[in-house]
This record gives structure tokens, sequence and C-alpha cells, in this order.
């Protein structure tokens, strides 16, 4: 996963949680990122409804579902099955990242102003990762909020731009 990318997502999901900043997605507990992320879409939502990481993930992938009118099932957008083991597999880390992408991104798509907000608070060095990371799930010209299928390249694609440049407009 590129560097920026992590750090724009992360940056992103502080603003949201209280995620602590020396923490990465192999160590966050992701369970209750995804909840008080969803809780600003889903107001009944709590972290007591769904006490365990499986319900939470398990949650989540389904408010996905019915958001983007998919199904992860098969595993190849994003494989929740990963998350919900008990000992972390290869590429765990990268579906951590994927859920959270399109669960903010579903922010983004529902007009939720705390997580705009927070997309523009992160740091300015990484305002370019998190506009590619946007665009990589939201569609402007798309009248319906379907799932691109190539949405997760985002997260491997390197920065264009260095953590010390911001792009100029």
């Amino acid at each position: 996963m590129d560097e920026h990318k992590e750090k724009a997502l992360i940056g992103w999901v502080m603003g949201l949680t209280d995620m602590d900043p020396s923490q990465s997605l192999s160590t966050i507990d992701y369970g209750a990122c995804f909840i008080n992320i969803l809780q600003y879409m889903d107001s009944t939502a709590t972290l007591e409804e769904f006490p365990t990481t499986k319900e939470r993930v398990h949650a989540t992938q389904k408010f996905l579902e019915d958001f983007y009118n998919t199904s992860f099932a098969n595993g190849q957008l994003a494989n929740f099955s990963i998350l919900s083991e008990t000992v972390a597999q290869h590429g765990f880390e990268e579906q951590v990242a994927k859920v959270l992408l399109l669960l903010l991104c579903a922010g983004i798509q529902d007009k939720n102003s705390e997580i705009l907000s927070a997309a523009m608070h992160v740091d300015a060095a990484l305002h370019w990762d998190i506009r590619q990371l946007i665009e990589s799930v939201v569609r402007p010209d798309e009248l319906t909020t379907s799932l691109p299928t190539d949405f997760a390249k985002v997260l491997l694609e390197h920065s264009v731009f260095g953590s010390s440049s911001v792009p100029s407009v």
C-alpha cells in the first residue's frame, strides 16, 4: 500500500474517531473504527449493539452492500471474511483500508458534513491523496452509488506528490 495513501486514510479516520496517531492499519481496533464512522450515517449503529469485532464487521458489510447495491460475498471487491478472523492474515491491512475507504466515501456520497470536514482537516500535504481516494469511489457523473470494480487500485498507486509538496491549483 502506498505510504501517502495510508497516511491520508489514517488522518481522515483520526478526524472521526479516537484513533491514536501512533497507530497504523495493522494495529487499530478496526471493528470499532468501522462502527464509529458508520454512526455518522446511521445513528442507530453503536458499539454496544455490536459488541464483537465479528459483529461489527458483519454490520459494516451489510451497510456497504446496501449502500453500494453490491455483494461482497465473493471477497473480490473487499474481503470481509479476512476481517472476521481472529488471526490477521496476509492482505489484512489492505482489506481494512478498502473498507475504511468505502465507508468514508459513502459518507461523502451521503453528503455528510462531518466526514467531509474530517477529510479537509487532514494535513494539507496529503490533500491530493485524499482527492485521489475519494475519486476512486465517487464518480460525480454517475447517478447511482454503484461501486467501480477498480476502486482499490488507488491504494497501491504511488503518490504523484511527495509529502512535502502540495499541487498548485
